[in-house]
């Protein structure tokens, strides 16, 4: 099963339970894209108990969504929240914290 198909069929079940404001800062060509690629035989559902965090969904997924919501939805204020994780998460993986 070619892993990035079945990771956006996650993405594609992920997107359906954002805010509808949300939604609509996602291109339309994106979302035909995610949605053309998936893998139509893995069925995978979200849990509308569990958190994001909580999904069992890869970790290729996820990455993913935080693109799509960095580049398309999230606000400057978050970008740099992101950001500011990523730079600390990446000086953590090379020991630097």
């Amino acid at each position: 099963m070619n892993n990035l198909k079945v990771c956006f069929s996650e993405l594609d079940e992920l997107l359906k339970h954002i805010s509808t404001d949300d939604w609509e800062k996602i291109p339309d060509n994106v979302l035909f894209y995610i949605r053309d690629n998936k893998n139509k035989d893995y069925i995978w559902q979200y849990d509308e108990n569990k958190t994001i965090e909580e999904q069992n969904i890869r970790p290729e997924t996820y990455f993913l969504l935080i693109y799509i919501m960095y580049k398309y939805v999230y606000t400057d204020e978050e970008k740099r929240q992101v950001a500011s994780l990523i730079t600390e998460n990446t000086k953590r993986l090379h020991g630097q914290i």
